[in-house]
C-alpha cells in the first residue's frame, strides 16, 4: 500500500534533504527524527535551526530509561550553541504510543523556553513523537501522520 511505501522510503528521502529542509510544520520533524518512533526507551534530541528555519543539525541530548527522560537546559543548548543556531526544536518520543504530553513534559518545555530567552536562542517548538502521530506544543494538538500522508496524494 502507499502508506507502507511512504513509511519505508520517505524517511530516507527526508534525511537526504535535511540540510536544505525548512521546518515549517511539525510533520517535518516526524520525518527528520523518524527512527525515534521505533525506540523502546525515551530519548530527546535537539534540532538546531538557522534564522531561516533550516535544519543545521540534530543531536541526541538525553537517553532515558523506559518512559522518562531527564534533560537539563545545559545539555539542550550545548549543541545549539556549538552550531550557532538561531532556534531549536526539542524532540522526544513516547514509546507507549500516545504523544500526549505529561506534566513533566510541560514543565521541561517551560524551563527550556525560558533558558532560551536568556541565551537568545528561540525555542520554536517541542514535538513529541509516537508511531503514526505527534504532539506539537506550538500547535497545541495531536497530528495523525497517516492522515497527513493520505491527504497529500
Amino acid at each position: 500500500s502507499l502508506i507502507v511505501l511512504m513509511e519505508n522510503l520517505y524517511p530516507d528521502y527526508m534525511r537526504s534533504q535535511i540540510h536544505h529542509n525548512r521546518v515549517e510544520r511539525p510533520e517535518s520533524i516526524y520525518w527528520a527524527c523518524h527512527e525515534m518512533i521505533n525506540m523502546d526507551q525515551e530519548m530527546m534530541k535537539v534540532v538546531s535551526l538557522s534564522t531561516k528555519l533550516n535544519i543545521v543539525g540534530i543531536d541526541l541530548v538525553s537517553l532515558g530509561i523506559l518512559d522518562s527522560c531527564i534533560c537539563h537546559p545545559r545539555e539542550v543548548f550545548r549543541p545549539a550553541i556549538m552550531r550557532s543556531a538561531a532556534g531549536i526544536i526539542l524532540v522526544h518520543n513516547h514509546p507507549c504510543g500516545d504523544p500526549t504530553p505529561s506534566e513533566e513534559d510541560k514543565s521541561t518545555t517551560n524551563a527550556i523556553k525560558e533558558s532560551g530567552k536568556i541565551l537568545g536562542i528561540r525555542m520554536v517548538d517541542h514535538v513529541i513523537l509516537a508511531k503514526g502521530s505527534l504532539y506539537s506544543f506550538s500547535d497545541d494538538r495531536i497530528i495523525y501522520m497517516l492522515e497527513t500522508i493520505s491527504l497529500s496524494k
